[in-house]
């Protein structure tokens, strides 16, 4: 299947990589070791790294929609099937609607005001308002502005191919500067 099994580093510390079956990889460099699971699509599902001198362990894991969006993001932890984390809910037009802390329920809602606007309210009920400039296609909206709470707003000036030339919060101002190469 022409994949990577080992990396031969000059000063020790090779790595080795194996594939169990086609759903797992493992991935071994001295006492550390990552074993990596993935779906029938092979998006990563759930990520276990070792220490296999001491054997602790640390698992991350994830869950998705039909739509292959996120929907859960479990806290690291040394439980396989660790059900506290992070939850997320999407409107149809696959954009991200909440993000639901499960471990207290706090809740971070987004709210698309136009294609340029975006207000962002947090677990603490503040909310940020986030400016956007858009050529044509929605999916490349550049940054220009970020309106925070307690009436703090960053400007960030862009050039016509996107790159940042100024970013002004108050009275502070940083400038940038490209070479034409």
């Amino acid at each position: 299947m022409k994949r990577i099994t080992s990396i031969d580093h000059p000063i020790h510390s090779d790595v080795t990589i194996t594939y169990p079956n086609f759903r797992t990889q493992i991935f071994t460099r001295g006492n550390y070791q990552r074993t990596t699971d993935f779906d029938g699509v092979g998006r990563e599902i759930r990520t276990i790294e070792k220490d296999t001198n001491i054997n602790k362990q640390i698992v991350n894991r994830k869950t998705y929609d039909a739509a292959g969006r996120v929907t859960f993001t479990a806290y690291p932890s040394d439980i396989l099937a660790e059900t506290k984390g992070v939850d997320f809910t999407y409107d149809a037009l696959s954009r991200q609607q909440t993000v639901t802390n499960n471990q207290d329920n706090t809740l971070t809602v987004y709210t698309y005001i136009s294609p340029e606007k975006t207000e962002v309210t947090n677990a603490r009920n503040y909310m940020t308002t986030y400016t956007y400039r858009i050529f044509g296609n929605p999916d490349q909206k550049e940054l220009v502005k970020i309106e925070a709470p307690e009436f703090i707003t960053t400007d960030i000036n862009r050039n016509l191919l996107g790159q940042v030339t100024s970013i002004t919060q108050g009275s502070l101002i940083r400038s940038y500067y490209y070479d034409n190469k």
